[in-house]
């Protein structure tokens, strides 16, 4: 046989979550079909508007069919028309609302700052690329989206430096502080070479928003180290608290911040679009912006897709509709989530948007595991392996998988993720039924 490349060694390793995955995908649930199957509550997914987006998708496709024009190629940064509605009708509109008209303004309505890639998970591969040499580190708060540090590293070899985020148990939330920043900054700079800051906000897994005032203390602390600031928006419009507003990074920046920001968007979250592949970044950055125009025949979405998306933008009925929807549906869940929480006394952290919940099982866990290993001193905290157990068991045992604590960085083991969205809550309820049935029993 033939030998491969060194590095086909390292692409070849995938992480463990990652992994289980192909165990899940081979044993799908179905009340009918397969009811013993295992019931996926990991995977970021929304599947409460689902009916509604499939009827208003033909409706467009019937209204808006695909023109010869679309089986062509077209502008891989992204098809002038879709980015015309992009930005007038969802992000200047709904996210950055940057309408004024002096010059900075404009530049939120510059489609030429906006580059449209295959999901959100290219467009932070493709940027950590642009700022990073391999071995080179970008801070995230911690704990962080479990796919940052595959993102990063798995092709361009970037590296995620996690920055400690304090858990208030009297709030039941995690405070980020830009002294904790600068402090994870001033540890590591001596020895590592540190290019970036990524804030996720709203921010995944704990559903937890970072006001304007943190958000300009971390863009100047930036600038201070000369360092790039990288917002990632996802879940920008899946604020479900009604006494809550999400503050886009855009809300703060001015003509100084303009090589520094850059803005990570995509239609997987807010718009439960997953499949369709679409992910944005908006950029005043020239050196980022020649980048992407010069790779972006790696990173294009299919001009069918760009159209069916345009013609739905360019319906602000169908967007304030859908938006409305989506909140509505989330909140209706959520509230259903925290409910069987409070009826199992369980700690879990006080979600504003997004599609999770952040949740405490570490006495429950310790419990289980005395019933396997006796000899396990339940005085001491959860440890990363007995936390890998539990979470294998859940799979294995009790057919549900959710997410490890373990994944996101975060040093307290006995955490868990779970996707609120990614079913029905009939089925939602027998995931977490058996989730529990397993710990108890």
């Amino acid at each position: 046989m033939p030998s491969l490349s060194k590095r086909s060694e390292h692409f070849s390793v995938n992480p463990s979550f990652v992994l289980a995955m192909g165990k899940v995908f081979s044993n799908v649930y179905h009340p009918e079909n397969n009811p013993n199957g295992i019931i996926n509550l990991a995977v970021a997914e929304n599947v409460l508007v689902s009916d509604w987006l499939c009827k208003t998708f033909h409706q467009v496709a019937v209204d808006s069919p695909l023109l010869p024009i679309n089986l062509n190629y077209t502008n891989f940064c992204g098809e002038n028309n879709f980015r015309k509605y992009l930005v007038d009708n969802l992000m200047n509109k709904h996210i950055f609302k940057r309408l004024g008209n002096s010059e900075f303004d404009k530049e939120f309505a510059n489609i030429n700052n906006y580059y449209l890639c295959n999901g959100a998970g290219n467009v932070i591969e493709m940027l950590a690329a642009t700022i990073c040499d391999a071995g080179e580190y970008i801070m995230v708060p911690a704990p962080l989206y479990l796919g940052f540090e595959n993102d990063f590293n798995k092709r361009f070899f970037a590296k995620v430096l996690p920055v400690d985020m304090e858990f208030d148990s009297s709030s039941n939330t995690y405070k980020l502080t830009v002294e904790k920043v600068r402090e994870t900054y001033e540890e590591h700079s001596k020895t590592k070479s540190i290019r970036g800051f990524l804030l996720c906000n709203p921010n995944n897994p704990t559903g937890d928003l970072f006001g304007s005032a943190i958000v300009r203390q971390l863009i100047d602390f930036c600038k201070e180290k000369n360092i790039h600031y990288i917002s990632d928006e996802l879940y920008a419009l899946s604020v479900f608290d009604p006494n809550t507003s999400f503050e886009s990074v855009s809300n703060v920046m001015t003509e100084d911040d303009r090589n520094h920001v850059h803005v990570i968007y995509s239609f997987s979250k807010d718009l439960c679009l997953n499949g369709f592949r679409m992910g944005v970044l908006f950029t005043m950055n020239t050196g980022v912006k020649a980048v992407f125009d010069s790779c972006s025949y790696f990173m294009g979405v299919s001009s069918g897709t760009q159209h069916m998306m345009a013609n739905f933008l360019k319906n602000e009925e169908y967007v304030e509709n859908y938006l409305n929807l989506n909140k509505s549906k989330l909140l209706e869940q959520y509230t259903m989530m925290c409910d069987y929480f409070k009826q199992h006394d369980i700690t879990y952290v006080d979600a504003k948007a997004g599609l999770f919940v952040w949740f405490n099982l570490e006495r429950q866990m310790k419990k289980y595991l005395t019933r396997k290993h006796p000899e396990i001193d339940v005085s001491l905290p959860l440890t990363e392996q007995e936390e890998y157990e539990v979470w294998l068991d859940a799979i294995d045992i009790a057919a549900v998988n959710v997410s490890a604590g373990s994944f996101f960085k975060t040093k307290q083991f006995g955490w868990l993720r779970i996707c609120f969205t990614s079913a029905h809550w009939p089925t939602m309820k027998i995931g977490l039924d058996r989730l529990f049935n397993l710990l108890n029993h």
